[in-house]
């Protein structure tokens, strides 16, 4: 068994590995003199060290110190360092969001589902259901996304979350073809991101004179001299492509010349034709109006 003057210097190896950022060699390090030390009173410093070790790696909010792929490695080798309460469940999510961003989404409704499993306090499962939430619906699993959001019904949450729970909800229904009931939804939500949810919606749902309405509530009030952005320009095509599919009468804006609509050689009537062509809305109508930290 390992003496008071071993223990130094493994102490001494492991600030080497430390300084080296080596910190899959700090664990496994700190594992095995865990168990040569057992019985000791360093064996409780040794906890102590590997449990502050493992919360920096993944509490750290200026850089992600270890790659997504070696940071779901180590903690699933050391997940028994998890920290109870909020900074766990914290950590779960910032994994969950990593594993996301790889387009590893099974990958993170398992971290998600295991926290669930664990002993966490009310608004750490009421942020968890709703990441699971977000996470079964880019996987494209809306019923599996809508049971999430109701495991996490009784619990209370922050104006922002409820916003972004009531549009994970509404875009899970619509993935199921409940239209209807996916409007109601966001019946009363004047938001932004309720209301081009809302146009992307009835879009899909080829329910043309309801798209023409919700997406004229996305375009701004035309300013005397100021040219549209493209992205106003797109949005007054979209607006007006409805119409035609509706079989409305559709009149080009007046504005300030400086769109690809007014120098499109075939004028603003033949790219609104081009554009019922098309399929959905941009991108701005999908994912992106759901992620939220």
């Amino acid at each position: 068994r390992g003496g008071e003057f071993e223990y130094n210097l493994m102490i001494m190896l492991v600030d080497a590995y430390r300084e080296q950022k080596d910190f899959a060699q700090v664990l496994h390090m700190l594992k095995n003199m865990q168990m040569r030390f057992d019985g000791t009173p360093e064996s409780k410093r040794i906890q102590k060290l590997m449990e502050e070790i493992f919360q920096k790696l993944y509490l750290n909010e200026k850089e992600d110190v270890l790659s997504p792929v070696k940071a779901i490695a180590l903690y699933e080798e050391f997940k028994d360092l998890l920290p109870p309460g909020e900074k766990g469940a914290k950590i779960v999510r910032r994994l969950a969001d990593r594993l996301v961003a790889m387009d590893l989404p099974d990958l993170a409704a398992d971290l998600l589902d295991d926290q669930l499993r664990r002993p966490v306090g009310n608004k750490e499962r009421g942020l968890i259901t709703t990441r699971l939430a977000l996470v079964r619906l880019l996987n494209k699993e809306p019923e599996k996304a809508i049971s999430a959001l109701n495991l996490g019904e009784k619990y209370s949450y922050s104006d922002k979350i409820t916003a972004q729970r009531k549009l994970i909800r509404a875009k899970a229904l619509a993935d199921l073809k409940k239209v209807d009931e996916a409007v109601r939804t966001l019946e009363g939500d004047a938001s932004l991101p309720a209301r081009q949810l809302r146009a992307e919606i009835l879009w899909r749902a080829q329910r043309w004179e309801q798209a023409a309405d919700a997406l004229k509530t996305l375009i701004s009030k035309p300013q005397p001299n100021v040219p549209m952005t493209e992205q106003e320009a797109q949005r007054v095509l979209d607006w007006a492509a409805a119409l035609r599919l509706a079989g409305r009468s559709v009149a080009p804006p007046r504005r300030k010349q400086g769109t690809r609509a007014d120098h499109h050689p075939s004028g603003f009537g033949a790219l609104v034709e081009q554009r019922t062509r098309k399929g959905d809305l941009r991108a701005e109508f999908g994912r992106k109006i759901l992620l939220f930290r």
